[in-house]
């Protein structure tokens, strides 16, 4: 019977750590989402700026 009082107790110290290792990874993954769209959307602004620099210098 010992035996089988102990036989839970690890899965569930075992189970929290991985749902809490999911929760960290899907918050890593969605800062490096909003990280990366940041990115993006400053790219797209520095590059669109340089872009109408050039044509009004063509102009």
């Amino acid at each position: 019977m010992t035996n089988g009082n102990k036989q839970p107790d690890p899965p569930k110290g075992r189970g929290s750590p991985k749902k809490t290792a999911g929760i960290k990874l899907k918050e890593k993954l969605l800062i490096g989402l909003v990280f990366d769209f940041k990115d993006l959307v400053f790219n797209g602004l520095v590059k669109g700026f340089f872009q109408e620099k050039r044509v009004k210098q063509l102009r």
